[in-house]
């Protein structure tokens, strides 16, 4: 059974997201996996009745040129490690492929949702940065509460 450590709790401000990205957690060192978990509400179109949870909305279908993660739905939680909060377009994992030490440790981006584990590259890399499945701006977060936990398994 893995033992998680806390490395982070955030919650964002109320109100108006108009960043591409946050920045989560500078850097994530000393730990093999990393579990994020997340929960709350936020209205991907303001003045538009359609609130979405860190699953996303899967109900209202959007071009993919609309969202930053195909095959993901709107209004999602994501994330990506590396890189600028204000790089908009990241390396993008292909569809059915699992994020491999390369692709995490470079930028690509990866869904969280409500409930995330995944396996980190062996070297140290971050910044940690989370975002919304959607390329536009801004996003009305209602509430919105982010951990982030780290555990070292499988080594001797």
């Amino acid at each position: 059974m893995a033992n998680w450590i806390r490395i982070e709790t955030r919650q964002p401000t109320a109100g108006p997201f108009d960043l591409p990205w946050l920045p989560l957690v500078d850097m994530v060192e000393n730990f093999n996996w990393l579990r994020i978990t997340a929960q709350g509400m936020w209205t991907p179109f303001p003045g538009v009745a359609l609130t979405c949870r860190p699953d996303g909305y899967g109900g209202f279908q959007l071009a993919n040129s609309a969202l930053v993660l195909a095959n993901c739905p709107m209004g999602a939680l994501i994330g990506k490690f590396g890189g600028s909060s204000a790089h908009a377009e990241p390396a993008k994992v292909a569809d059915g492929q699992a994020a491999d030490d390369e692709a995490v440790a470079t930028s690509s981006v990866f869904a969280i949702g409500s409930h995330c584990v995944l396996k980190l590259p062996t070297k140290p890399h971050g910044p940690l940065f989370i975002g919304f499945n959607l390329h536009s701006r801004p996003i009305e977060i209602n509430n919105l509460t982010i951990t982030v936990e780290g555990t070292t398994l499988g080594t001797t």
